[in-house]
């Protein structure tokens, strides 16, 4: 790779959206992975290991591309002059570590499907539900080390990780970041499993995907809409662009609990197949997306990164 590929900010803010785009998958989807894995785990069901192996290829494709983007955006970084600080390396290397060890335990038993048994496919896909973590971690450390920052200066040192860690700040948005990534994920079911659905196609699994990522969906979109609220609109450099980020983010929050809610009834009742709530939950795959970008530029113009 030549330095000539990051000339500037612009790519690296091209390669951190690529990500941001690609980690919630990467995050929010193994979890419901894992609850598919347990159902066929305690129940026998060829249905749910079928769910697993259909949505496991779906993980596979968000984990390699996110992958290759981590991998550019960390080349970006250092090639355009970035800092070979403690914190830039803890991030980087936290993320890369997790995805690695997604990788190989994707390949070793969900690649040997037929050579693995149900307990062995259960704990690998809690490892991977596990592994992500240390990314979101990484990603919540650094906003918690710069949330504080005066005159551009973070109230604490960049490698006394311990005191950035056990942090509030970092610890509410790990708790918020990964809450996002689920809701994204469970979005992602909801809506794909709707189009099967609607379209009468892999109706059995669609129809448990879909009752899943209703209840799953649910509970992000709620821990998110408590907890939206500490965000705070105190004075920063855009106050209307930060003021109506903030209120799309709040409608789109309550839309979502909407849907979500509505999904997680309609499927109480078994009835998942009205071809109104079909299509709304169809389109309304992009919105989780939305919502996290704009509630990450409201936050970039709080913590003043956006001056």
């Amino acid at each position: 790779m030549t330095p000539w590929m990051f000339p500037g900010q612009w790519q690296l803010e091209i390669a951190t959206s690529y990500c941001a785009l690609l980690l919630p998958p990467v995050v929010g989807l193994p979890p419901l992975l894992a609850i598919m894995e347990s159902v066929y785990v305690m129940t026998g069901r060829e249905i749910w290991k079928q769910a697993a192996r259909f949505w496991g290829e779906l993980f596979a494709i968000a984990l390699y591309l996110c992958t290759f983007g981590v991998l550019l955006l960390a080349a970006g970084y250092f090639l355009s002059g970035g800092a070979a600080t403690g914190m830039a390396l803890a991030v980087f290397g936290a993320m890369l570590v997790a995805l690695s060890g997604e990788i190989v335990l994707y390949r070793r038993y969900f690649r040997d499907w037929w050579q693995r048994t149900r307990l062995q496919h259960l704990a690998a896909t809690l490892l991977l539900a596990l592994l992500p973590n240390l990314a979101i971690l990484a990603i919540a450390a650094v906003g918690g080390w710069a949330a504080p920052a005066r005159g551009g200066e973070s109230a604490m040192p960049a490698d006394d990780f311990r005191a950035i860690l056990l942090d509030p700040v970092t610890q509410l948005r790990f708790v918020h970041l990964t809450s996002a990534c689920y809701l994204i994920a469970a979005g992602m079911l909801l809506s794909i499993g709707a189009w099967y659905l609607e379209h009468r196609r892999n109706v059995q699994i669609a129809r448990r995907s879909m009752t899943i990522a209703a209840s799953f969906g649910l509970a992000a979109a709620l821990s998110l809409a408590l907890r939206g609220g500490t965000l705070g609109l105190e004075g920063s450099a855009h106050p209307l662009l930060m003021l109506w980020s903030f209120r799309a983010m709040v409608v789109l929050g309550m839309y979502l609990v909407a849907l979500f809610g509505g999904a997680f009834y309609m499927a109480s009742r078994r009835n998942l197949h009205h071809r109104a709530f079909l299509h709304l939950a169809g389109w309304s795959l992009p919105l989780p997306w939305f919502a996290m970008a704009l509630g990450w530029v409201a936050t970039e113009i709080r913590d003043g990164r956006w001056n």
